[in-house]
């Protein structure tokens, strides 16, 4: 597999197809044997236990010493298959958990997040992708070294940029595993990181890219499989039809007619309150760009096996990604129905059991505390509760929770807990193990291969690639200990800093012939910088409204790209036009990075 060679899509397609056929035929087995009275630990450890096997199996499996296989799996993965392991680098655990909540707190902020995901990979795989793959570049400081030359300072300043985006992202999806573990299957936050530390290691430190791609076929699959059926099996019981992307607009009747709206939680995944124009703008722009910038999806389409095969790529990680996207609204309508159907109306005595779980972990109140007991709700509700029961208005639901905790809310078996369960991890660990790669690689190629040992040989370049990755992770890993709200908060802000800091230069380098180095590296620092600033101040509370709308606690991180991408622009474009013209050697290089044809790569670079 991942060969190059014409029978490399059959093949995966055989081996993919064999894994998601045991994987739902042990669902149904352990399905059967709970409702034999197989407790519901030993259920979650069974599914959750053999899903993360299997991937750290595949990732020892795929092991290599070749570094074009270890940086790029070979550039000869099939464009289906690079579709699947984009959509695991995307949705990671943020998006797994954070678009149904999304969708649970309101529409305008889902639809702008909707969106932006859609414009973003078309922006990705029209604009930026394919010139990329064919620039041969390893890495995206290594393709403005390729695109601008001027030494190695470009390099450097791509580089840390890259670090500064992906490392908090890498360390949210690490933090969104334990959550994970904690909330949904009672692991402790010690054990919950060993397992998943071990389990991105296995997974990507043997095999690198080639590994994390055949690793990320298998989460895919989980996570669709672990995403759509329950959904399905919801949709079919409630209304009759296992399309829950049709029926979930009778959930919102339902949730419509019984009257009110629930009060509401923050979420930590996703943070977006305020929903005026201004706002919701910014989100849909600075997602678009920043998703068409993000190192890490690009980094997949550099490993496509053709240059058409990265837009391909993207055009079915698109598909993949709608199919989640479209789903999301169902999970958080079905949830919504049931919670007004169960719980609105309720007296503080006959409160479903899943209330009072979620309620002792803070991620339901009532009355405005914690639902922890029956005493402390009676207490708070006291003068709240009339004859009708609770009202929407004092019930307030995590969207954290919205996703995974559907089968407790709808009454379904345990198995269906631990399958999302199963779902979300893997959607967490795919996307940490996608970041883990793209740092090492960069840290690896670019730091030490390209700035400080450019003569090193490929095995020692190859060592001390690893040793960053595992450096990576057992960094990202305290931080995701230690801090694990500020590792949300700056991934969140990871998309917009990509949109100020690497758009322009990206598509400006691409499409503007007159495009120079220095003016590349002006409107990198001077993008990131705007951005950095606005999240820095709004993080800090710098102020209602602030200078221009910089510190303007309306305007989320998600949304900050607003003002970082047209700084990157105009200082690019006015340096551009001071400084003199790229030479002749720079744009000869820039019209075989245009021209279509089927050349592998300009450059191969090393790998």
């Amino acid at each position: 597999m991942l060969t190059g060679r014409r029978g490399d899509a059959r093949e995966l397609g055989q081996t993919y197809g064999l894994f998601a056929g045991a994987f739902v035929g042990l669902l149904i087995v352990f399905a059967m044997l709970g409702q034999y009275g197989l407790p519901d630990p030993f259920i979650a450890v069974l599914v959750v236990a053999l899903t993360l096997l299997s991937f750290a199996v595949i990732g020892v499996l795929a092991r290599t010493l070749s570094e074009p296989h270890f940086y790029l799996a070979g550039r000869a993965v099939p464009h289906v298959f690079n579709g699947l392991a984009t959509t695991t680098a995307f949705v990671s655990g943020t998006g797994f958990v954070g678009l149904a909540g999304a969708f649970f707190t309101g529409g305008s902020a889902a639809l702008a997040l909707v969106v932006g995901v859609g414009a973003g990979f078309l922006l990705l795989a029209v604009l930026v992708a394919p010139y990329l793959r064919k620039s041969g570049a390893v890495t995206v400081p290594d393709f403005l070294a390729i695109r601008y030359g001027g030494g190695d300072l470009i390099r450097a300043v791509g580089l840390l940029v890259l670090l500064l985006v992906s490392f908090p992202t890498l360390a949210a999806g690490i933090a969104a595993a334990v959550f994970i573990f904690e909330t949904f299957l009672k692991v402790s936050a010690t054990t919950a990181l060993d397992i998943a530390v071990g389990t991105i290691l296995l997974s990507t430190l043997l095999g690198g890219m080639r590994a994390v791609t055949l690793v990320a076929g298998a989460q895919a699959i989980v996570l669709l499989v672990g995403l759509l059926a329950p959904a399905a099996i919801v949709s079919a019981r409630n209304y009759g039809l296992p399309i829950p992307q049709l029926t979930y607009g009778y959930a919102l009747d339902e949730a419509a007619a019984v009257g009110g709206t629930l009060a509401t939680m923050a979420s930590r995944f996703l943070p977006f309150s305020d929903t005026s124009w201004f706002t919701l703008a910014g989100a849909t722009v600075s997602l678009a760009t920043g998703i068409a910038a993000l190192p890490h999806l690009i980094g997949r389409s550099l490993s496509a096996g053709r240059i058409s095969g990265a837009r391909r790529s993207l055009g079915w990680a698109l598909f993949f990604i709608a199919i989640i996207l479209l789903t999301a609204p169902a999970l958080a309508a079905f949830v919504k129905a049931a919670i007004f159907n169960e719980v609105v109306g309720s007296a503080v005595e006959d409160l479903p059991d899943w209330v009072y779980t979620y309620g002792k972990l803070g991620l339901v109140k009532i009355c405005g505390v914690d639902a922890a007991s029956v005493i402390a709700l009676k207490s708070a509700c006291a003068g709240a509760v009339g004859d009708a029961g609770l009202g929407a208005g004092t019930i307030a639901v995590s969207p954290d929770i919205v996703a995974l905790a559907l089968p407790d809310i709808t009454g379904f078996p345990f198995v269906i807990t631990a399958l999302l369960a199963a779902g979300g991890l893997a959607a967490a660990l795919g996307g940490a193990n996608a970041l883990a790669i793209t740092i090492a690689t960069a840290t690896g190629y670019d730091f030490y291969g390209r700035l400080v040992a450019p003569l090193a040989p490929a095995g020692r370049r190859l060592i001390v690639t690893r040793a960053m990755l595992l450096l990576t992770v057992l960094l990202a890993t305290a931080f995701a200990e230690f801090a694990p709200g500020d590792a949300f908060a700056l991934a969140a802000a990871a998309p917009a800093l990509a949109a100020g800091a690497f758009f322009p230069a990206l598509v400006l380098g691409i499409w503007w012939r007159r495009t120079t180095s220095v003016a590349a590296i002006a409107g990198i620092a001077s993008g990131f910088t705007v951005t950095a600033w606005h999240i820095a101040a709004t993080w800090h509370g710098a102020g209602s409204g602030g200078f221009l709308g910089f510190g303007d606690p309306r305007v989320p991180p998600l949304a900050a790209g607003i003002f970082g991408l047209p700084i990157g622009f105009l200082v690019l474009v006015g340096v551009s036009l001071v400084t003199p013209a790229p030479t002749e050697r720079q744009l000869d290089i820039l019209d075989a990075i245009r021209r279509p044809s089927r050349d592998p790569v300009l450059e191969a670079g090393g790998a």
